[in-house]
């Protein structure tokens, strides 16, 4: 009984000790190393999670866009060579993997059966765009309306769609039936690329009857759209079928999508900032309409198809800011030559890969002739005499193209607040100074942070959860003089490389300006060849190699005759944050807090031994047993 009661004792003890030292270290840990302290000292803090809310961006690898449909014909007619090359080239720089054809309202006029006979010209066939297409690694959206599938009593009534088009053409069954079977059966069967997604109509919640004088209803439009998504799965049940749809102040039809879902694989939604609120804004207002308009259309969308899982992620087919009709007039924003729209395109794109959008398609982008650089339109390019050039908006996508990574990880912001109530806006319109989104790339780190607030400079503490204790980051700042200031002002230069620090460091985030941190985990490995103990091991910390029959005591740090060298390793911690001589609870707790680690200073420390006796690069039942086996023994 009384061994019985001492082995009980024995393992009690134990316990208490492991207990005691997780405790002791979890505290110093929280004092030492957890970084959120030190944002006492700073304005904002940015804490990135690199092991929570991870999925992959669809948003980057179905990132598309719109070519006006008239556009083409610079890059495909007789003597185009040069211009089709440069021009596939800059699309495939930027990474497109979707194009939308016909472009947007263009689907009122153009007659895909004969081209030549669109109403407005020039314009491709359909196998001239989806040769590009297949140029260029690119799916094609096909835009194919429902219109002559409407009741009876209002299919022949005048429409004009939201770019005041009349509507010209009712397609039928027949028609339908030819164009599927030729330009995706046929081709999918030749091996030959072949139009897989079909969205059917665009905008035609805008689509007003003239006869009637009053829009094209939600039930009109679904109950059209389902029996042509029934015809084109008939001959092609391969294809994904895209419902149109739009947010302003309600998801315009969500309760007919719903009652007919199996008709549909997802819907769009299209998202412009066309000045909502009338107010005397400041420049920089577009930046925060992705809060008061983007984020609350997104928030209901969701919140609409709640109980219908396969609308849960909207297509984008259309989006950009709003900067037509002409440049030199409106909100200041509406030049795509203005820095302002660098940073909305870049700040929307994130926006997307936070509410991970299934499909998006920018509006627009387009060859051109000249090098006109202002004009009214939200093209991505301008021509510079022979050579393409991005625009500002151009630049703001290349940056997330180029510096964002595919799987996004949870980012929360908490800076100070900026209120917009001096500009003629209600309360609504108080908003974080600091947009951030997060991704990574194996264990690397990209993170784009934008301060949105007119005029201060933003102290900022990053602080990556779960991560490592040091870090190594690339910083770049994308920036310009001014929110009004040109293309040829906007700079993105790299202004840190590889630098070195703790974990929860601090940087300063320019008012109006944006930030592209690429983060790495920084493990030194200890190099203690040709040296004995006490010697610097390069990491840090100090090496432990004495001749055979003596250790290394790491109080006095000499090499030392006696029969406990082998337990030396085992001392990696103690009350001071160093080895101390003893082999207790604070040791052990170091061990357990690293167990199974990938990385870091504390991991290499708690790789104390492994398979055949020698240190391993894992913290696992090895370390566990050589600890135990010396425990108290120096």
């Amino acid at each position: 009984m009384m061994r019985r009661n001492s082995i009980i004792a024995g393992g009690l003890t134990i316990f208490m000790l492991i207990v005691v030292g997780a405790t002791v270290f979890y505290f110093y840990k929280q004092e030492n190393f957890d970084t959120r302290s030190s944002a006492e000292s700073t304005v904002a803090v940015i804490r990135i999670s690199p092991n929570k809310d991870n999925f992959d961006i669809d948003t980057f690898k179905n990132y598309g866009v719109n070519i006006a449909t008239k556009s083409y014909d610079k890059i495909l007619k007789e003597g185009a060579e040069s211009e089709y090359s440069d021009f596939l080239e800059i699309y495939k720089d930027l990474g497109f993997k979707t194009l939308r054809f016909p472009n947007g309202c263009h689907i009122a006029w153009y007659n895909w059966k004969n081209p030549e006979d669109s109403t407005q010209q020039p314009v491709p066939t359909v196998e001239q765009v989806l040769d590009f297409a297949n140029d260029a690694n690119s799916e094609i959206i096909f835009e194919m309306s429902p219109m002559g599938f409407l009741d009876p009593t209002i299919r022949n009534d005048t429409y004009l769609n939201p770019c005041g088009d009349v509507v010209e053409f009712r397609w039928d069954e027949q028609d339908i039936r030819w164009f599927v079977r030729k330009y995706t059966v046929e081709r999918k069967n030749r091996g030959e690329n072949y139009i897989g997604l079909y969205e059917l109509g665009n905008e035609d919640w805008g689509y007003g009857n003239q006869d009637l004088g009053r829009w094209l209803t939600a039930k009109e439009y679904v109950d059209a759209a389902k029996q042509v998504a029934e015809i084109i799965r008939s001959e092609a049940p391969y294809v994904k079928i895209l419902g149109v749809s739009k947010w302003d102040g309600e998801v315009w039809g969500a309760q007919e999508y719903i009652d007919n879902a199996n008709y549909f694989d997802n819907i769009t939604i299209h998202s412009y900032w066309h000045d909502r609120v009338w107010a005397d804004a400041p420049e920089g207002e577009s930046l925060v309409s992705i809060d008061i308009v983007t984020s609350k259309g997104l928030d209901d969308y969701f919140s609409s198809f709640n109980s219908t899982g396969k609308f849960q992620r909207p297509a984008y087919t259309e989006w950009n800011i709003h900067c037509w009709p002409d440049s030199a007039t409106g909100r200041p924003h509406r030049n795509n030559n203005k820095f302002e729209h660098t940073l909305y395109i870049l700040e929307h794109i994130l926006m997307q890969s936070e509410y991970n959008i299934g499909l998006t398609n920018y509006h627009e982008l387009h060859p051109v002739e000249d090098n006109r650089k202002t004009y009214g339109g939200c093209n991505l390019i301008y021509k510079n005499g022979e050579q393409y050039k991005l625009t500002a908006s151009g630049i703001g996508l290349d940056a997330f193209v180029k510096h964002f990574a595919a799987e996004h990880v949870k980012t929360e912001v908490d800076s100070p607040i900026f209120s917009y109530e001096p500009y003629g806006y209600d309360s609504r319109f108080n908003f974080q100074s600091l947009f951030a989104s997060s991704a990574k790339k194996g264990d690397e780190i990209h993170s784009i942070i934008i301060n949105r607030n007119t005029g201060e400079d933003i102290e900022t503490t990053v602080n990556l959860i779960d991560y490592s204790d040091r870090v190594k980051y690339d910083m770049y700042l994308l920036h310009a003089p001014l929110l009004s200031s040109e293309k040829e002002e906007i700079k993105l230069e790299k202004i840190e490389e590889d630098k070195t620090v703790k974990n929860g460091f601090i940087i300063n985030v320019p008012k109006y300006n944006a930030v592209i941190l690429e983060i790495k985990k920084e493990v030194c490995i200890p190099d203690c060849a040709n040296k004995t103990c006490g010697d610097d091991n390069s990491c840090g910390g100090k090496c432990t190699n004495c001749p055979e029959g003596k250790y290394c005591d790491t109080g006095s740090w000499q090499c030392i005759s006696g029969g406990q060298g082998e337990c030396a390793a085992a001392d990696i911690w103690g009350v001071g944050g160093e080895a101390d001589g003893k082999i207790s609870g604070y040791d052990l707790s170091l061990m357990l807090a690293n167990w199974k680690c990938r990385g870091g200073t504390n991991c290499v420390k708690a790789d104390i031994w492994g398979k055949g006796g020698n240190r391993d690069g894992k913290v696992n039942g090895y370390d566990l047993s050589k600890m135990l086996s010396c425990w108290k023994r120096i």
